[in-house]
């Protein structure tokens, strides 16, 4: 083995995987495991939401049809399901185009 050369600083050795990389993939994790919380809270608000705009006031016997109520209860959930995981899925091609 050569010597070390007296006029340059020593190199360490450099991490197998950077932090960079770490931290992206931790994101990515936290991600994945708050999108089904994320949907179950938009579904129990926008589900209360449907019962509470859809119930009948005063009597007057308007309320909501079955199709404007599930828009409304099915909706918002599915959206930020999608969202959440198109963010998820734009996160894993950020960090298998770092790697």
């Amino acid at each position: 083995m050569a010597d070390p050369n007296p006029y340059e600083s020593p190199r360490s050795p450099k991490p197998s995987v950077p932090p960079k990389l770490i931290k992206r993939g931790i994101g990515l994790g936290f991600i994945l495991l708050l999108t089904p919380i994320a949907t179950l809270i938009t579904f129990f608000a926008s589900c209360s939401a449907a019962v509470l705009i859809g119930m009948d006031s005063v009597g007057l016997g308007v309320g909501l049809s079955d199709a404007a109520a599930g828009a409304i209860a099915y909706g918002p959930p599915a959206l930020v399901l999608a969202g959440m995981l198109g963010w998820a899925a734009w996160a894993w091609h950020q960090l298998r185009r770092r790697a």
